[in-house]
């Protein structure tokens, strides 16, 4: 007997970082057999580096810790983002059977262009305008399942992307993975009336439309949570899991001083 595959659609209510990503790792891990999960969130100002990479390579750590701006490793590969309340996250969490990167890019790319915007995407599965990023992606994948999860820059504050993923001048080594640099745009350049609200709800349709099923979705709050995302969160805050992952360098700076082992609460 063919076993019927559930697919829900869920949108986070919390701007936290920490408790959003999470519930990605905490969905990935529980995933049941043919389930899928579509998870919407957005994100207070946060820095969100490469599961491999160096956080002193990739943004101003210092200041991004100075002015409350959380910096955080997540479970993928790839390069390093800038998220705030105008930047929409969107996540594929399948069980491999359901898993399929190109349709799942599609159905993302094919929204905007129902929408108007003149998209296309690039090899690395980023998302563009005239040659400008408006979304980039990252995988990962366990025994069972895999997770394809990505930004939309629909009204981002372009000046602190361009300033906070601007590291101050250190030569460090090259033992981590690198960022792409990419030049970036907003959605809203392009359809000034629209919001992270509105491309949701066409993300959600277009959801429900690719996966063949109703128009509904979970909103999940940061005030009720199974206990098992607390230990989760406790490890993405954690100085280890920051920091302390990062692959071993050196570096040198040219009158720039600088705290390589910051103080994190």
């Amino acid at each position: 007997m063919i076993k019927r595959t559930i697919k829900i659609i869920i949108e986070s209510t919390s701007l936290d970082p920490f408790f959003n990503l999470a519930y990605e790792e905490y969905f990935l891990d529980n995933l049941e057999e043919n389930k899928m999960y579509f998870f919407l969130y957005s994100n207070m100002p946060s820095i969100i580096i490469g599961k491999h990479q160096n956080p002193w390579k990739e943004c101003r750590v210092t200041e991004c810790l100075n002015q409350n701006i959380k910096i955080l490793r997540r479970l993928t590969g790839g390069g390093t983002v800038y998220h705030d309340a105008g930047n929409l996250n969107f996540s594929f969490i399948a069980e491999k059977n359901l898993f399929n990167k190109e349709k799942q890019t599609k159905m993302i790319l094919n929204t905007l262009k129902d929408l108007g915007l003149p998209v296309y995407s690039n090899k690395y599965n980023d998302i563009l305008i005239e040659k400008k990023k408006i979304s980039g992606s990252a995988f990962f994948y366990n025994k069972n399942a895999g997770i394809h999860h990505g930004t939309l820059l629909v009204n981002a504050d372009i000046n602190n992307i361009l300033y906070f993923l601007n590291p101050e001048n250190l030569n460090i080594d090259k033992k981590s993975v690198p960022s792409r640099k990419s030049d970036v745009v907003n959605i809203t350049n392009y359809l000034p009336d629209s919001s992270i609200d509105y491309i949701k709800e066409k993300l959600i349709g277009s959801f429900c439309k690719y996966y063949n099923i109703k128009k509904e979705s979970i909103k999940i709050r940061d005030f009720d949570m199974p206990h098992e995302i607390h230990d989760i969160i406790k490890k993405y805050k954690s100085f280890d899991w920051i920091f302390g992952r990062t692959p071993g360098f050196s570096a040198e700076s040219s009158g720039v001083k600088n705290n390589f082992i910051p103080f994190i609460e």
